[in-house]
């Protein structure tokens, strides 16, 4: 089997020197092996005797990267390619090591000793099994079929002419089907000795790249190593600095922000936070004093929604954010969402008024049944239907409201995927699930997860990129909360003051304690 390797420089003679050298000690025939070596501008070819078949091409003018590695794959004589950087020393099985792992339809990475990238490697030299996205690259170091590299588009020329690139192509192979194998004996030391300056201006062109690829795959914005945020006020100033601070997380920052044009947009694309309000009840109290802590009036729900209008929040449905996730849909400036736990029958009252969207999380079988629940009256299918057809988002609260961590197996599985089926019965389709209790483990997680694409819990905070889809944060709504509490709770995903109250109040009980028990507090 025969191979080209197909080398970019740029006005690094040097570098480019110390790489053919060490292509020049492959353990391969070398017959076996072409070398194609594309300056990416008029430069000076190296004077060198080599015992492989070598070839030198020239780009009119500098156009980068991606440019100069096609253009040596379209001269490859070989049906395998294997691309290196200037700067890469091969160790001498790496040529034999990649031939041996190939197959059709496969792309085979090698590693590339960097100390930037030793916990990288590491990880893999541990478990060795490819993962997206972190492993869907293709670059330096990586081996592919011509014909495959050819039928993918090889690299961007245009969106990614110096930086992105490998991960681009990678995406793209990766949407294919292609195998990703990692072979841990392929080995290049990678000599980078760019000067301070040079490695400011690589971040910046990195941070640039990372942006533009959000953008051509909003699912990778949950991965990028460091995003955005309003209160991210230090690496913000620091970006702006000139020379971006000598920070090299600076200089990243700097070359979102240029890249996305602008903070505001930049925290569009990367930065949004939203709280999700949880209520229950809206109306009148019940009896059971241990139910009344999920009731908030009428008049507190109106007060609620009034504050949201006159600071201009905007409601969206779980499915508003998943698209937001998922394919980078935008969210209005200053998003909030409200969900209602158990589909209770009042709950038209609170749809009428607000005249906003939402969400319901429903327990099919007290809705087949049109049973109670906490001794209120459950929405029925019709009425279901009615607000879906309305804008509100029906999603699942399992058949009879269980705590799950005490399931499992088929019992587990009932509710949640039979939650799931009684819902398209009744001609909705979920999005979302709430735990009931907010209770849940890794078992209940997973099971979920291959259900539904969005999951709640009650655990407190705001949702971002971050945050796992499956365990979305919510802040419920009680009724002794006053206006202060609200806003808190809608700008933090939870209350400081509730939270001072609870541990007061705990405070206050265990001091009683100690005295009913002889001790002086």
């Amino acid at each position: 089997m025969k191979i080209s390797v197909v080398v970019a420089t740029h006005h690094r003679p040097h570098a480019l020197q110390r790489c053919l050298t060490a292509l020049a000690a492959q353990d391969l025939p070398a017959e076996d092996l072409e070398v194609i070596v594309v300056a990416d501008g008029p430069e000076l070819v190296p004077e060198l005797e080599l015992p492989f078949a070598f070839r030198w091409l020239e780009l009119d003018r500098n156009q980068g990267q991606s440019a100069a590695r096609n253009a040596g794959a379209r001269a490859a004589c070989t049906d395998w390619l294997l691309f290196l950087d200037d700067d890469m020393v091969a160790e001498p099985g790496l040529v034999r090591c990649h031939l041996e792992c190939q197959a059709p339809r496969r792309v085979v990475f090698g590693k590339s000793v960097d100390s930037a990238q030793t916990g990288y490697y590491g990880r893999l030299d541990q478990d060795a099994t490819p993962r997206w996205p972190d492993d869907a690259w293709f670059g330096p170091n990586c081996s592919i079929e011509r014909s495959l590299f050819e039928a993918a588009g090889g690299f961007d020329e245009t969106a990614f002419p110096r930086c992105g690139e490998d991960i681009d192509l990678g995406f793209r192979l990766w949407a294919r089907g292609t195998e990703f194998v990692y072979s841990r004996e392929a080995i290049a030391v990678h000599e980078d000795r760019k000067g301070w300056l040079a490695r400011l201006r690589a971040e910046a062109a990195h941070g640039a790249a990372a942006v533009a690829l959000c953008r051509r795959y909003p699912k990778y914005r949950r991965h990028v190593p460091s995003r955005v945020q309003r209160r991210a006020w230090r690496k913000r100033l620091a970006a702006e600095l000139p020379c971006w601070g000598g920070s090299g997380r600076a200089a990243w920052i700097a070359g979102c922000k240029n890249e996305a044009g602008g903070w505001q947009n930049l925290r569009r694309m990367m930065g949004a936070e939203v709280a999700v309000l949880m209520y229950h009840h809206i109306g009148e109290p019940a009896e059971d004093p241990s139910l009344r802590s999920l009731t908030v009036s009428r008049k507190q729900f109106r007060r609620h929604l009034a504050w949201l209008a006159r600071h201009r929040h905007t409601t969206i449905t779980p499915s508003d954010w998943l698209a937001w996730l998922d394919e980078g849909q935008p969210l209005p400036e200053r998003p909030v969402m409200i969900t209602f736990d158990d589909g209770l029958a009042d709950l038209q009252w609170a749809f009428s008024e607000a005249g906003s969207t939402g969400a319901v999380f429903a327990i099919t079988d007290l809705v087949r049944t049109a049973g109670r629940w906490e001794g209120r009256k459950v929405a029925d299918q019709t009425r279901l239907a009615a607000w879906s057809a309305k804008g509100i988002e029906i999603g699942g609260h399992t058949r009879t409201h269980p705590d799950l961590r005490g399931l499992r197996g088929a019992d587990l599985e009932r509710e949640i995927s039979g939650c799931r089926s009684d819902l398209l019965e009744f001609g909705i389709v979920p999005v979302a699930f709430a735990y009931p209790y907010g209770e849940y483990n890794d078992e209940v997680v997973k099971a979920v997860a291959k259900v539904f694409p969005l999951a709640f819990t009650c655990d407190e905070g705001l949702n971002d990129l971050c945050t796992s889809p499956h365990l979305l944060r919510r802040t419920m709504m009680l009724p002794g909360d006053t206006m202060l509490d609200f806003h808190f709770r809608v700008r933090m995903g939870r209350s400081p003051l509730n939270e001072l109250r609870t541990w007061l109040r705990l405070r206050s009980r265990f001091r009683g304690l100690l005295r009913r028990l002889g001790f002086s507090a």
